[in-house]
């Protein structure tokens, strides 16, 4: 059943438990990339967003393949990496 209030609280719970067991993992991901870093410049960044990309790029198209969530569905998947000419 899709309304259960049940089925809330279960993915509740399955989405606390999740972040509490890759909380390290988020951390040393963060520490790695340093996002907030003073020496952090342009090229650097959008270096950190292609790699990202190419993660998310191939995960969204095997959603997509499988039925699963599309662009503009209200998924925090996916994104548009902008062009060189979007970007200035």
């Amino acid at each position: 059943m899709r309304n259960n209030p049940l089925n809330a609280v279960h993915a509740g719970n399955l989405l606390a438990r999740l972040k509490a067991e890759t909380l390290s993992r988020h951390l040393a991901i963060e520490q790695e990339l340093d996002l907030t870093s003073e020496a952090l410049n342009l090229p650097a960044y959008r270096t950190i967003l292609e790699k990202f990309f190419g993660f998310y790029e191939p995960v969204e198209r095997l959603f997509a393949a499988i039925g699963g969530p599309t662009p503009g569905s209200g998924s925090t998947f996916f994104f548009t990496l902008p062009s060189g000419e979007e970007l200035g």
